[in-house]
């Protein structure tokens, strides 16, 4: 059953931008009306607390650069006198950082799926 549509958007487009969003519902094979509404339905709206979580993501990633290059400084200025292990373990806990802040991305975007 159809849901009756009793409430009207006005929205002011350009030529070249009406063209092309006309041309992508001919395309898709739906009125304008149609492919406007699917196309909400497919995008995110960024909240507050999304933009807090991505800069938060954005600091900690930078972190974690700071500490490879660390490492790295390290590495090249003590080259003689390196310790191999120690730059592993350096590297290894690096990795994790970044594995523990890629799973909890991808539990969070699970989350709301």
């Amino acid at each position: 059953m159809r849901t009756k549509k009793t409430k009207y958007l006005k929205l002011r487009v350009s030529d070249q931008e009406y063209d092309s969003v006309h041309e992508k519902a001919v395309l898709a094979g739906c009125t304008v009306s149609e492919y406007v509404r699917s196309s909400l339905k497919r995008t995110r709206t960024w909240t507050l607390s999304d933009q807090e979580i991505v800069k938060a993501y954005i600091r900690e990633i930078a972190r974690i650069g700071n500490n490879l290059n660390q490492t790295a400084r390290w590495v090249n200025t003590y080259k003689s006198r390196a310790d191999a292990a120690q730059v592993i373990s350096h590297l290894i806990s690096i990795e994790r950082l970044l594995q523990q802040l890629l799973l909890q991305q991808t539990s969070k975007k699970a989350a709301r799926c």
